[in-house]
């Protein structure tokens, strides 16, 4: 799984850092090759070589101080059979990390000259001259060094974390140097970069004709003529109908296909005709693509994860009547690179899934691997928390039962502007501003058909108990307080008597300590989803959890680490009051 995180300019801009997420190379894991020194837990540290289009970060999980580390290793006896680039560490000594030396220089496989890799982290240093052990490469074991120590030094790095995934364009050179936030320095780190496979089949701001003044008018033309635009990139292209003619001179024309374009053609724009005109031009206005309503704003986006054969595809658009920067996602059975607009690739599936943005600046934190994306988006001076999921959940069927378990979800069912007081959808419980409203997620099933997702509708709460929905669970109900009673798991009455997700008379060993917390630590429950037609269990989001903040002790934005894993924290839209947080997996 890649992490990310970041601020976009804009709702646009984000589409575009969503690209190059998808597809750039990212850190998957990272082996620490020196830990430097002076560091402290918390520091973010930065690589100083590669090229990026989303810089990486490394946070500094854990330091050991007061210990000795190798400075100078000075050659005693060359030995035989190395190379260059050959590793060995040095022999003896109490360490919790050994001192690793590479060969840079070498005559006849006999060492004269070395490196320090990897100064190690000694409590007890070995002294005198001391035998080393190859690691890579063909040396005998037989090279001799003495050692220069370093003792007392504070800050070094032991274990690292990937705050950031970061997405190369040119990945750098193992071992990496760093700088630092704090006043570490010294730190190189080994990476191993992986790509997830998302392509982007299409990403541009569609404009479509308007109206057209004739430049120049051609000959041989008559009225009712159709006339094709020529250039610019299209998947279909903008006609006119010859409107009037002075002999057989265009005068002036009216649009009949106002066409689907990623670039347009300059002004005067050339035509053609099958009729036999030749030479008319036109001087062209192009407005943002309206899909018949009344938007400005247009950006489109189709992804397609060639390792899993995902598909979804992103809307984003300003609704001018509420003045709302909305992303309507969809799911896809894939893409036409010759087909006309977006809302006619195959298996579109038009919903309610809307993600309020921001035309201004706001962050993200953002969650891709090769099944999905998932994301939150932090907008209004940070007062809202916006998500999506699109992508395969993980199922309790085989592949051959449900081949294609396709979740797309977005924060709300209506297209509103992020101010709006009602704003509480969120992933792990999702509900509709409406009674009427579908819900804002859809949920590919095993016989190919698409059910809403929603576990309540409006501000009063009411459960959704209809039997045609899918549900996340162990939420359910919008304003319920958690509660341990017999036969209670933070639902309604309602709730419980259709869904029954764990019952306590039949778990009678389990007490209220033990499922909020054990040693400690906060017990995570899986997001599931549930058919509330079957009662059956489908599966669950993939890293997203509920879990009993009932005390109030964790807030938005904070992470929380169980079993040295870290999850981050968000609220249900604007609702951030302490029983509606849930969680994320970040590493």
């Amino acid at each position: 799984m890649a992490w990310f995180k970041g601020t976009a300019s804009d709702w646009h801009d984000m589409m575009d850092q969503l690209s190059n997420l998808g597809a750039d190379e990212h850190i998957s894991a990272v082996t620490i090759y020196d830990g430097g020194s002076g560091y402290a837990i918390g520091d973010t540290i930065s690589l100083a070589t590669g090229t990026y289009n989303h810089a990486p970060e490394l946070e500094v999980r854990s330091t050991n101080g007061g210990d000795t580390v190798a400075t100078v290793a000075s050659i005693v006896a060359g030995g035989t059979g190395y190379a260059v680039g050959d590793t060995l560490t040095i022999d003896g000594g109490t360490y919790s990390l050994p001192c690793v030396l590479e060969v840079t220089a070498e005559s006849a496989g006999v060492v004269t000259a070395l490196q320090i890799n990897d100064p190690g982290i000694y409590s007890v240093q070995p002294a005198g001259t001391l035998t080393t052990t190859a690691l890579t490469g063909s040396g005998n074991d037989d090279l001799t060094v003495t050692v220069t120590w370093n003792t007392g030094v504070t800050g070094i790095v032991v274990t690292a974390f990937i705050s950031d995934a970061g997405g190369a364009t040119v990945t750098p050179t193992d071992p990496v140097a760093t700088t630092s936030s704090g006043s570490g320095t010294g730190a190189k780190f080994e990476l191993t970069w992986t790509e997830t496979a998302w392509v982007t089949d299409m990403n541009f701001s569609p404009q479509e004709v308007t109206s057209a003044v004739v430049a120049a008018g051609g000959t041989g033309y008559s009225v009712s003529d159709i006339i094709t635009v020529a250039g610019g990139t299209y998947t279909e292209t903008a006609t006119f109908s010859v409107a009037t003619v002075s002999g057989s001179t265009v005068l002036t024309v009216t649009p009949v296909g106002t066409g689907y374009y990623s670039t347009t053609p300059s002004n005067p724009a050339a035509t053609t005709s099958v009729a036999g005109g030749s030479g008319c031009t036109l001087t062209i206005t192009w407005q943002d693509l309206a899909n018949g309503t009344s938007t400005t704003a247009e950006k489109h986006m189709v992804l397609h994860n060639s390792n899993e054969d995902v598909y979804f595809g992103i809307r984003a658009y300003n609704l001018t009547a509420n003045d709302s920067d909305v992303w309507h996602i969809f799911s896809l059975a894939g893409f036409n690179s010759i087909s006309t607009k977006i809302w006619e690739q195959p298996g579109y599936d038009s919903n309610n899934c809307y993600v309020s943005l921001h035309d201004g600046s706001f962050s993200y934190q953002m969650s891709i691997t090769d099944r999905k994306i998932m994301a939150i988006f932090n907008i209004g001076s940070g007062q809202v928390y916006s998500s999506m999921y699109a992508g395969l959940i993980d199922t309790f069927m085989t592949e051959n039962e449900w081949p294609y378990p396709n979740l797309v979800m977005g924060a709300y069912s209506e297209q509103v502007k992020y101010t709006y007081s009602g704003l509480f959808g969120g992933m792990h419980n999702p509900g509709a501003i409406q009674s009427a409203d579908l819900g804002p997620g859809r949920m590919s099933m095993p016989d190919g058909t698409f059910k809403t997702v929603r576990n309540w509708y409006a501000q009063s709460g009411n459960v959704v108990a209809d039997g045609t929905k899918v549900n996340i669970q162990p939420c359910g109900a919008q304003y319920n307080t958690v509660t341990y009673a017999e036969d209670q798991w933070y639902y309604s009455a309602a709730e419980r008597s259709v869904y029954e997700f764990i019952r306590w008379s039949d778990l009678d060993d389990i007490t209220v300590e033990k499922i909020r917390r054990i040693n400690d630590e906060y017990l995570l429950i899986p997001a599931t989803m549930v058919d509330s037609t079957t009662d059956r269990l489908l599966g669950t989001l993939t890293d997203v959890y509920w879990f009993d903040n009932s005390d109030g002790v964790l807030t938005p934005g904070d992470r929380l680490w169980v079993n040295g894993v870290a999850y981050r924290t968000y609220p249900n839209g604007k609702l951030s009051n302490k029983n509606n947080i849930f969680c994320i997996k970040e590493a």
